[in-house]
């Protein structure tokens, strides 16, 4: 993908979630990653899009999380979620990494974003809230979703 949308962005970043006073800005990190793997297969949705097509096709519960069962059904995903044993395996299989999310571990919060590449024990990848490819090893993936 050339160009990944980032949470962060002056065009949605105070769009707020239906359930709360949060916004895109603060709390849309997997919607935002959603909608950089549907706009990569054609799908140009931005990330209120994928917020309003969640919450209007009841996709999301009260406390604005997102419903995964929801993602299938909405968008069409189908996903397989891994856990961070399974990053070396996934390094080894020739697949299109577009189609990933990473969950990483910051302490006090859990961060989706999207995956460039695997290398080895570590992934890189493309954070949605400041807009910079980081790295993160085996002990910061809480878990990966594999869109297909």
């Amino acid at each position: 993908m050339s160009e990944y949308f980032t949470q962060t962005d002056i065009r949605w970043k105070n769009v707020k979630f239906p359930y709360n006073n949060k916004t895109i800005g603060q709390i849309g990190c997997l919607i935002t990653s959603i909608s950089n793997i549907l706009w990569e297969r054609g799908k140009k949705l931005t990330p209120p899009d994928v917020l309003n097509l969640l919450y209007v096709n009841n996709g999301l519960t009260n406390s604005n999380l997102v419903l995964w069962d929801s993602v299938f059904k909405i968008f069409q995903l189908k996903h397989t979620k891994y856990f961070k044993e399974s990053v070396k395996k996934l390094s080894k299989e020739t697949l299109t990494i577009d189609h990933f999310v990473v969950e990483i571990d910051c302490e006090t919060f859990t961060h989706f974003c999207n995956i460039i590449s695997f290398e080895g024990l570590k992934i890189k990848y493309f954070d949605v809230f400041d807009g910079k490819e980081k790295i993160a090893d085996d002990n910061k993936i809480v878990s990966i979703r594999r869109f297909e």
